[in-house]
């Protein structure tokens, strides 16, 4: 589509032919291939080439054109991860709370920082909103002038298996 400003759908059939000489994977085999989609493929009309049509022709049929199957599949295997407990059940907390945590890892700023959000809590609902909102997203309220506060983060009490915080999560 880079090759397409105007979102026409087509491309010069010299340009698909440029394309396919400098994919890495088609050295050697580009002449061939573009050979292929001239003699074959519904897609090329004069010198323009249809290329969401001419995608689809390619990956229709990819076992026939098998010098060019390295489009179709992953260049490695599918990475794994081998698990060491039973999937079937739970991971148990590291950490029962949000203050037990903050109690372990007292001596680091860095740590304590991250286990923190910057907020704007509603003068009106007491909801916690994002420290760049103008309005409250739970009452539309204006958040000018509420003073920037803080609120657990969540996401972080995740990582580090924090089983619950202020809130139930």
């Amino acid at each position: 589509q880079s090759f397409d400003p105007s979102n026409t759908g087509r491309v010069s059939a010299s340009c698909l032919y440029a394309v396919l000489k400098g994919i890495e994977k088609c050295q050697g085999e580009a002449d061939q291939m573009f050979e292929e989609t001239q003699r074959s493929c519904s897609a090329v009309v004069g010198d323009q080439v249809d290329y969401r049509t001419w995608l689809d022709w390619l990956f229709s049929d990819m076992p026939a054109r098998s010098p060019f199957a390295y489009f179709a599949h992953p260049r490695s295997d599918t990475l794994t991860v081998e698990r060491a407990i039973d999937p079937t059940t739970e991971a148990e907390p590291i950490y029962v709370s949000m203050d037990e945590f903050r109690e372990k890892h007292a001596g680091d700023r860095g740590v304590l920082e991250q286990m923190r959000s910057s907020v704007l809590v509603c003068q009106c609902c007491a909801k916690p909103n994002a420290y760049t909102m103008k309005e409250c997203n739970g009452c539309g309220t204006s958040l000018e002038g509420v003073v920037e506060t803080f609120t657990d983060n969540i996401f972080m009490g995740f990582i580090y298996g924090v089983a619950k915080g202020r809130f139930p999560y």
